[in-house]
């Protein structure tokens, strides 16, 4: 009598622990596949910034971005260096909204930038307040 008991209630344990593991929601694999794709964004991204309107002061340039999280997933720091005589020279750092479901980055401070960000590639313009199509960015990683 005591082994049926005991067996009885292994397979009462093993009934709980089953429906324990298919009870779990599945929000975490969706969460760390979404951190996985976001960290495709994050890192240093190369290529070129085009002047695009007759402006003397504007020159086209070898860029850097070096694009890291910020202060909530719905921030992305962009801290830029051009590229002048084979050295990088530090532009500043702008945050732009990140918004996820678009693949976009969007940061108006100085102009309007608009960046899309798709696989393993960045394409971008910068628009001045004046509506005027300024820049045009394309980056890799």
């Amino acid at each position: 009598m005591c082994k049926r008991k005991q067996f009885s209630i292994f397979v009462i344990l093993v009934a709980v622990v089953i429906t324990g593991c298919l009870a779990r929601p599945l929000s975490k694999p969706d969460a760390k596949t979404s951190s996985q794709e976001d960290s495709h964004l994050f890192g240093d991204w190369t290529g070129e910034s085009v002047c695009t309107a007759k402006e003397p002061s504007c020159r086209d340039e070898k860029v850097i971005y070096h694009i890291s999280k910020g202060s909530d997933p719905t921030i992305v720091n962009v801290n830029a260096d051009r590229i002048v005589d084979g050295k990088a020279v530090n532009m500043g750092t702008l945050e732009f909204k990140y918004d996820k479901a678009a693949g976009k980055l969007v940061n108006s401070e100085h102009g309007s930038w608009d960046l899309k960000f798709k696989e393993r590639k960045i394409e971008g313009t910068l628009t001045l307040a004046n509506g005027t199509l300024f820049r045009r960015v394309t980056l890799r990683p």
